[in-house]
Order: C-alpha cells, then structure tokens, then sequence
C-alpha cells in the first residue's frame, strides 16, 4: 500500500489489480477493490451457505442468492443487465385492433388500462359508433325501426 498526493494506493481484495482511493474513501471502508463489479463479485462469492442457486429468468445462468433475498422476490435475475433486459421485454405487448384486425404492440400498462384496443383513434371511433347504435325490432313483424 503506498501513498501519493492525498490517495492511497491498494491491491484490489477479489482480483489483486492496483487501484487508488482518496484516504478519506479508503479509511471509510473496510474491504477494498478496484471497481464496484469485483465489489459485487466477492460479495457473491461470500454468500452465506444460506444461499439459493437459481436461473436466471433472462439469459438461464445458473446464480446464488441469500434465502431471505431469494423468498422476497417473484422473478430472479443473475445481473442488474439482465433483469433490465427482462423487464423492457416484459413491458410491451402485442394484440390485435378489435375493429380492423391490424396487430399492434404497446405498453403492457396502456393495454390492460382499457376494456377495447384499437390500433388508432380512427378505428375506435368506428367501434364506438356501430357499438351504440340502437336497432329497435318490431315485437309484432319482426322488422327493424
């Protein structure tokens, strides 16, 4: 560990790379490492023996997490990449116009927000227009009024 101009020069404690923090940083913290990758690397691979290996739900690589993490969530991901690659995936929808049969894609969120789903204002209208039109039919003949 050396020292020079108000930083300290350490060995990082996962891969042994030198690195530099400023002496307040290094003073701070108890363990040190040269990216906050090789952070996350040995913090994962010091995980409690009670851990849960799992697959990852984006790309299928096998990870471990603690229990308690694990019982919490409802989807599990190996990275922070691959959980935001799941989640955009997942956020979008593909569905057909119920007036002109055209298949569009949109956001999950706007799709379950509406009972009816259009690919434009154009087809909406049309529906909405046909929907409430009133047919009176005749008890007697049977013919529309």
């Amino acid at each position: 560990m050396g020292k020079r101009n108000g930083k300290i020069e350490f060995k990082c404690e996962n891969c042994g790379k030198k690195a530099t923090q400023t002496k307040s940083r290094f003073e701070r913290n108890k363990h040190h490492f040269c990216s906050r990758e090789c952070a996350d690397r040995s913090a994962f691979q010091k995980l409690p023996r009670s851990s849960v290996e799992f697959k990852c739900e984006e790309c299928g690589k096998s990870s471990r997490e603690p229990k308690s993490q694990y019982a919490r969530g409802v989807h599990h991901f190996c990275s922070i990449d691959c959980r935001l690659k799941w989640k955009e995936r997942d956020l979008n929808i593909t569905f057909e116009c119920e007036w002109c049969g055209k298949e569009i894609t949109r956001k999950k969120a706007q799709f379950v927000k509406w009972e009816h789903h259009f690919c434009n204002q154009k087809c909406q209208r049309k529906f909405i227009k046909e929907k409430n039109q009133v047919s009176l039919v005749c008890p007697i003949c049977g013919k529309k009024i």
